[in-house]
């Protein structure tokens, strides 16, 4: 009986295919090949690695306009929002002047606050708009609006859960970040001197 002897592979000194890494299973061309196709490639990634420090400066600097555009943002939003809880439907010329804002109130008052407060708010949300708007006292706007959002928030946004509630908490937030932060630019608290 001849005994068969295995003799062990010969090791050529190559990863087996499970160890290759991924791009010589992609392209399977000669080595030369895949060593000008690697040089190529870090070539390309060579062009695009900034260090972190001028692109951080860089973002740095579009910090202002940043805030400036938030501003924007939450300054339209409240203007709209407050726009029909101050201009009554047919305009100031009919009647009382002030029926958006009594309508408001008693709808502030239903929900368990006092009547004032609708007054508060309905003038905060318009006036304050205005104010984000412009940059003209914006801290002090944007703290009165905060305050409001977090008013709503909890009287009247929780009771819809998250999804009834994101556009209220997303103003609140954005209201919180120009009172941190301030007006950024283009802001007429900048040229009185006031930021």
């Amino acid at each position: 009986m001849v005994a068969a002897i295995r003799l062990p592979p010969v090791d050529r000194g190559l990863p087996r295919a499970a160890d290759r890494p991924l791009a010589t299973h992609i392209y399977s061309g000669t080595f030369f090949h895949k060593v000008a196709l690697l040089s190529a490639i870090r070539a390309i990634l060579s062009l695009f690695s900034w260090s972190r420090e001028p692109m951080s400066q860089s973002l740095n600097n579009l910090q202002p306009w940043g805030a400036f555009l938030m501003r924007l943002v939450l300054g339209v939003a409240m203007m709209y929002h407050g726009y029909s809880k101050v201009v009554p439907a047919g305009g100031f010329h009919r009647g009382n002047g002030l029926s958006a804002l009594d309508h408001f109130a008693h709808y502030v008052s239903s929900l368990g606050l006092p009547y004032w407060l609708g007054y508060i708010s309905a003038l905060t949300e318009f006036l304050g708009g205005l104010l984000i708007l412009l940059g003209l006292l914006t801290r002090f706007a944007a703290f009165m609006i905060a305050c409001n959002m977090a008013v709503a928030l909890i009287m009247v946004s929780r009771h819809h859960g998250y999804s009834g509630s994101e556009y209220g908490l997303a103003l609140f937030v954005i209201a919180l970040m120009v009172l941190f932060y301030g007006a950024g630019t283009a802001a007429v608290d900048r040229r009185l001197g006031l930021s």
